[in-house]
């Protein structure tokens, strides 16, 4: 047990994408459950959706953004004593493509539009057909949204240049719960997820159909699941087990949109 703990301080990635897989395998179905459940309801309990969705689309701004302040100092500090152990310089996380600040700002501005454009007509009720400012309000506030956290959550790459005032950052608290807060963003990633698989897709009709439906998986993976990921990501991009337990986290959900099981 003495050697669990910085194991998994090292394989943070590959554990979550090992709790994302049982979730999918046990949770998803009751998930879906109390989705249908929370979106059933009557007039009487209709302004829970738009807040439900409100919710949702501000913790999905919010989390990677605390996750990426909480444990930006603890992650250089335990990469770089990692590296003088090994006797090599450390100068902060080298990212691929995957990582470029417009890939990820156009994904959370993709995600948060999509959820914003369900909210806005919830919200502004029958007169969101002819009155476009609150729809315009909410792009407004998605796209502000999309700049901070892109901002911020890409900051966490670089090493800080000291350690922070702050002597919560700087507590093993503060990254602990900055591990919670990714596993939070990601289960809402995986709600949506569920989403999405629960739309009706009949059995495949054709190789066509197959191959189309590999492509909007691949399409919907980048979407709903890289960017919860990307923090760790970072760190094991380059680890061979890493595209294992990725596909492992996903293998359910492909395997729904694939055979029509959703």
């Amino acid at each position: 047990m003495a050697g669990l703990g910085p194991w998994l301080g090292a394989n943070r990635g590959l554990v979550l994408d090992l709790v994302v897989t049982a979730f999918n395998l046990i949770l998803s179905e009751p998930a879906r459950r109390l989705l249908a459940l929370a979106f059933e309801g009557t007039a009487s309990d209709a302004p829970v959706r738009p807040l439900l969705l409100i919710g949702v689309l501000v913790a999905m701004f919010l989390l990677p953004a605390c996750a990426a302040t909480l444990k930006r100092w603890h992650t250089h500090r335990r990469l770089a004593a990692a590296a003088a152990a090994e006797g090599r310089s450390y100068d902060g996380l080298h990212l691929g493509c995957f990582f470029n600040p417009i890939f990820y700002f156009v994904l959370t501005l993709v995600i948060g539009s999509a959820i914003a454009a369900t909210v806005m007509p919830l919200v502004a009720g029958p007169r969101a057909a002819d009155d476009t400012g609150p729809f315009i309000f909410g792009i407004a506030l998605v796209l502000t949204g999309s700049v901070l956290q892109n901002f911020v959550v890409f900051r966490y790459f670089s090493p800080p240049a000291r350690p922070p005032r702050s002597p919560l950052l700087r507590s093993r608290a503060s990254d602990l719960i900055g591990d919670l807060c990714i596993y939070l963003n990601m289960l809402l990633f995986q709600v949506i997820w569920i989403v999405v698989v629960s739309a009706p897709f009949g059995p495949p009709t054709g190789i066509e159909d197959v191959f189309g439906r590999i492509f909007f998986i691949s399409f919907a993976a980048m979407l709903l699941y890289l960017p919860p990921r990307i923090l760790y990501l970072a760190e094991d991009a380059g680890r061979r087990g890493t595209y294992v337990t990725l596909l492992l986290a996903n293998a359910s959900m492909i395997f729904r949109l694939l055979t029509g099981t959703g």
